[in-house]
């Protein structure tokens, strides 16, 4: 357990702290084409992570992102500002999400109590696993501009393009940092030389082949050569139609 606590206290990106950082990508001055990644807003008005709208009402985040986040910004490519801000009426987190000795099953559905009304376009959820290993996907999100130094919070999208790897490669990585620790089954490792750990702040979409393929769980700062690594959404769709219909 104490593992994973230090792991969390590096990766992270909550509570204002500079835990998932961004270094590298690209700021995006048009974000007319990703009008559905949206920033969670903490009760105390702080930026608390990414999400991604699947549908008028609901956001795929992750379930570590939860901080009594009282509002979903929709719209900004200002940080929180300058967006359309809708209430949160529940936060879902998936059941069997946990810390203890691995990080698994971080997702989570936020169900907005209005219907958002700018945007009528979302991604899909792939139907298979992801196993094309010589594709090129984005992360996108609003992290911090630089790592030791943690600079500030980029006020405008980023996207960083990286590759998935195998999960035999990336357990073997992360093993080097912890002989205890488990990447899970259920996830989706990526890795990039142009844009270092966790591109997309925590919550934030990976998208493959324009799908929401996977949700940015946890990774090294800086990178520091450990994979990136992201919750695969393709595992949790059945849950996640479960909660649409049911909450």
């Amino acid at each position: 357990m104490k593992t994973v606590v230090v792991l969390l206290t590096l990766i992270f990106f909550a509570n204002g702290k500079e835990e998932a950082r961004i270094v590298g990508g690209e700021e995006l001055d048009d974000i007319s084409d990703y009008m559905f990644v949206v920033a969670l807003v903490s009760k105390r008005g702080e930026f608390a992570g990414g999400g991604t709208l699947i549908d008028s009402r609901h956001v795929i985040t992750a379930a570590h992102c939860w901080q009594g986040n009282g509002k979903v910004v929709v719209g900004s490519n200002d940080l929180i500002s300058n967006g359309k801000e809708y209430s949160v009426k529940r936060f879902v987190s998936h059941p069997d999400y946990t810390t203890h000795r691995t990080i698994a099953n971080d997702i989570a559905v936020i169900i907005l109590s209005e219907d958002v009304s700018e945007i009528t376009e979302f991604p899909k959820r792939p139907t298979a696993k992801l196993n094309d290993y010589d594709t090129s996907c984005k992360v996108l999100g609003k992290g911090v501009t630089g790592y030791p130094e943690p600079g500030t919070l980029s006020k405008k999208l980023k996207l960083a393009y990286v590759k998935p790897v195998p999960q035999s490669e990336c357990r073997d990585k992360w093993k080097e940092w912890s002989s205890s620790f488990k990447v899970d089954d259920k996830t989706i490792c990526t890795f990039s030389d142009d844009a270092a750990a966790l591109m997309g702040d925590s919550g934030g979409p990976l998208l493959c082949d324009d799908k929401l393929t996977g949700v940015v769980s946890f990774g090294m700062p800086s990178g520091g050569g450990y994979p990136d690594v992201f919750t695969e959404v393709y595992f949790y769709n059945d849950w996640i139609d479960y909660v649409i219909k049911n909450y």
